[in-house]
């Protein structure tokens, strides 16, 4: 029984053999990039509309919370009736800020705009003033994210 074994895999290595020494290698991989045709155009389709945003964060301290405080955009300056405007929707980001974005209604679209911050409960401790920048603010005519616009909102503390 082992001869036939011994018999059978001597015969298999000469068939093979022959075989495997011509054995071509595979040819090294070659990353082809294809570039789309310049003459393709990208189009939304008419029942998508995007408004431009704009963004921006506050930086605070622990013990204001992000729900205090309003961001709103409107053609009239603060303290002026609200008119053609639009409020921010806050969100955390983490114990000493809040980030915010504002849609832009079509109403404001193309115009200068003042941009302010307040709180749901004003009082005379607690204060929100903009970083390097002062309304109003020109948006865009159409799409787009506005650049950021930053504030900082603090608390007197007496002691």
């Amino acid at each position: 029984m082992l001869n036939k074994q011994s018999l059978l895999l001597a015969s298999l290595a000469l068939v093979l053999s022959p075989a495997v020494s011509r054995a071509v290698p595979l040819a090294s991989t070659q990353t082809v990039q294809l570039q789309p045709p310049s003459n393709v155009q990208f189009k939304l389709p008419n029942k998508v509309r995007v408004r431009p945003t704009i963004i921006g964060k506050v930086s605070k301290s622990p013990s204001i919370s992000c729900n205090e405080i309003v961001i709103n955009a409107t053609l009239h300056s603060p303290g002026g009736f609200p008119v053609g405007g639009a409020t921010a929707s806050l969100t955390p980001t983490g114990n000493n800020g809040c980030s915010y974005e504002i849609t832009v209604p079509p109403e404001l679209l193309g115009k200068k705009v003042y941009l302010w911050g307040t709180f749901k409960n004003p009082s005379p401790l607690l204060s929100i003033q903009p970083v390097g920048w002062q309304s109003p603010i020109s948006l865009p005519q159409q799409l787009g994210i506005s650049q950021s616009y930053d504030f900082v909102a603090k608390e007197t503390v007496i002691h």
